[in-house]
């Protein structure tokens, strides 16, 4: 067997075992990383490190890598993209200064010891000239030292190795390696990102973090940057080529649906893109030696992206429903918020399973409450709050989540439905939840909240979620009993969601 041959079986076994898990890991259940093992162990991960490592970049190998990352982003993007950061890591450091201490964390990485972490996008867009690098470094005391922000990352896991390139006072601008675990590094978690959430993905606050005098790579980030972006380029654009090639398979797919036939001629013009960008993206330079290659790999890069939302458009056209999310939380991170954030992310993730395309809204009510109340006076609702009547008057399905507050839904989320114009909900499938203070407040569903719903007649399904905080885990995760009823909740509103439109059709206001 070839090594080209065994490498592609391996990945295909791979592949395989993704997208067997791509459920659990788009809902957190599971944590996309283990693809860096699997990959590790049929040496999948560092195709061409050595290469690189010493001074010599293999372009069939970064050839190999992208094709690697084009497979895992069809089957999971969220695997495919903690993929890329990690192994984006290694090749910051097979391309850096050779110091015990980066060789060290390069072979712990090649391992799968520890995780890497990429946080080049400010020191791209300060090489650009669009703003200043956001974090910066002195001497102290003999040491360096350095504070700053990353506005985003991802795979910030314990312990992960991010690999930076810092301005110093000196105006040398380097390129460091420090780990999220050093005194000083304050990350900060993203959420609500649905299916992407399991990225571990966030911000980061670095204050005055001791840098090792062996975990500086370079000292000239233009040069470092030269060399690494044309692999940066290509493995990027290699994932975006998946997810569109993804989209644009399930289009295709759907086109024997009843009454979609007038999508054929859109869906296959986007197929033939798909094909035609990913014929030009195999024939890239996987080494730059002028401005024209350059910037062939940098408007492939840009096309795979615009590529990415009209394939996805053309298969949602072929089955999609408009869902829309209202949250009536006080502040985020509240009860109510979290229920909210996790019963959208059930929602999207059974809409998944059954083949259905969702755009989704999420109106969060604490941050119109001032235009909801002015909308009680002024009989018609401001800015903010439009915004959001308009999110509902969108919407083929809805999800409405209110705090408990004496006995009945709050005062917030009433004052705002009441503002939605009459008839709006009629035959509109919703999923109601409520987040109160013990079990008895699970009354409170059935007895108020029912009925209200109902007079807006809205079309409300059988299964309701009363969630209170004995119910959640750490980590916002919920118990398995109250995730079991969103996801029954969340089985009933995408049932109804294909029938949505038919329905409110046939509905009249009273």
């Amino acid at each position: 067997m070839t090594a080209t041959t065994h490498r592609r079986s391996g990945l295909e076994e791979i592949a395989t075992t993704v997208a067997g898990q791509a459920r659990e890991v788009d809902t957190s259940r599971a944590d996309p990383r283990a693809t860096l093992g699997l990959l590790s162990r049929q040496g999948l991960l560092d195709l061409g490190i050595e290469d690189v490592h010493a001074g010599h970049p293999n372009a069939d190998a970064v050839a190999a890598m992208a094709d690697v990352l084009e497979g895992l982003a069809f089957e999971c993007l969220t695997s495919a993209f903690v993929t890329w950061a990690h192994r984006m890591t290694l090749e910051y450091l097979a391309r850096g200064r050779r110091t015990p201490g980066n060789d060290a964390a390069l072979e712990a990485l090649r391992r799968v010891d520890l995780i890497g972490v990429t946080a080049m996008a400010t020191g791209m867009k300060a090489l650009a000239g669009m703003e200043p690098l956001g974090v910066t470094g002195a001497m102290v005391e003999g040491r360096l030292r350095i504070s700053g922000r990353i506005p985003w990352a991802s795979n910030l896991v314990p312990g992960a190795v991010i690999v930076l390139p810092v301005a110093v006072e000196d105006g040398r601008r380097l390129v460091v390696r420090i780990t999220r675990d050093d005194p000083g590094v304050q990350i900060r978690p993203a959420t609500g990102l649905m299916a992407l959430d399991a990225t571990a993905s966030g911000m980061a606050t670095l204050e005055a973090v001791a840098v090792e005098d062996d975990a500086v790579l370079s000292e000239d980030f233009a040069t470092f940057a030269a060399g690494f972006r044309p692999t940066f380029l290509i493995l990027q654009t290699a994932l975006a080529i998946g997810v569109a090639r993804r989209a644009a398979t399930e289009g295709q797919a759907r086109l024997d649906r009843p009454g979609l036939e007038g999508l054929r001629g859109c869906v296959e013009d986007v197929g033939a893109r798909v094909q035609e960008l990913t014929r030009r993206w195999r024939t890239l330079p996987l080494t730059t030696s002028s401005a024209a290659e350059l910037r062939e790999l940098l408007a492939v890069r840009l096309e795979a992206s615009i590529l990415v939302g009209d394939a996805a458009g053309s298969a949602g056209s072929a089955g999609s429903a408009v869902l829309t999310v209202v949250d009536a939380g006080t502040q985020p991170g509240s009860l109510a918020s979290r229920l909210a954030r996790w019963t959208a992310r059930r929602v999207a993730d059974q809409a998944a399973a059954e083949g259905l395309a969702l755009e989704m809204h999420h109106v969060v009510l604490a941050e119109i409450a001032v235009d909801v109340g002015y909308g009680l006076l002024d009989c018609a609702p401001r800015a903010g709050a439009a915004r959001a009547v308009a999110a509902v008057e969108r919407a083929d399905v809805l999800v409405a989540v209110s705090p408990v507050h004496n006995a009945s839904y709050s005062a917030l989320f009433k004052a705002f439905l009441d503002q939605v114009p009459r008839g709006t909900l009629a035959g509109v499938p919703t999923l109601m939840a409520l987040a109160g203070g013990s079990q008895r407040h699970g009354l409170v569903l059935d007895h108020v909240m029912r009925p209200y719903l109902a007079t807006l007649r809205a079309l409300v399904v059988p299964t309701a979620i009363d969630a209170h905080r004995g119910d959640w885990l750490p980590h916002d995760m919920p118990s398995a009993a109250l995730d079991a009823r969103i996801g029954q909740g969340a089985l009933e509103l995408v049932a109804l969601a294909g029938t949505a439109s038919r329905l409110r059709r046939a509905a009249t206001p009273a």
